[in-house]
């Protein structure tokens, strides 16, 4: 499940804060991917000029599996109870959810936990001390940083992950 997590946020070039403003409930997979709102984000929310925020996934957004579908399901039988944010604390057995809200060093805590126990044929894909190189920011650069070094203009590159948002809400959407 944190897995699913963190490649959504990846995918979709989200902070970790921006999680706390998407609700499962927001999300919703169609026939091109997955579709959210972002609800209150640092630059979103009822207060601000911009109040929602689309998010999407393309379900060819993949580099061998297809975990898009699988991911979003494991989240609605097992997370879907009602919330304004999406990450939520496990139980001690990893089993279940107690219904918390997970904070910033929690999710630090499960993405090293989580990259030192990726396997790799017999073994494991990373060493565990390379979560300290990946922290909760790199999910927000990620694509981002993949499209600049396919020489992708920096303009263009700015609707990915929101990085230049200009101030219509509507120019952004159509854009989008």
């Amino acid at each position: 499940a944190y897995a699913w997590y963190r490649l959504l946020r990846h995918w979709a070039s989200l902070r970790f804060d921006d999680t706390s403003g998407l609700p499962l409930k927001n999300l919703s997979l169609r026939a091109r991917g997955l579709a959210g709102v972002l609800q209150q984000t640092k630059t979103s929310g009822p207060d601000k000029k911009v109040s929602l925020l689309p998010v999407f996934v393309s379900k060819d957004a993949s580099i061998e599996d297809r975990w898009l579908e699988t991911g979003f399901q494991i989240w609605q039988e097992h997370f879907g109870y009602q919330r304004d944010y999406l990450l939520c604390l496990p139980t001690r057995d990893l089993q279940g959810t107690n219904r918390l809200r997970a904070g910033y060093s929690d999710a630090t805590g499960f993405s090293k936990s989580l990259l030192g126990l990726l396997p790799h044929e017999g073994g494991r894909l990373l060493e565990p001390e390379i979560g300290n190189f990946w922290t909760e920011h790199s999910d927000r650069a990620g694509v981002d940083s993949w499209l600049a070094a396919l020489g992708v203009d920096k303009d263009l590159r700015g609707f990915v992950g929101r990085w230049a948002i200009s101030g219509s809400q509507d120019l952004y959407v159509r854009t989008a």
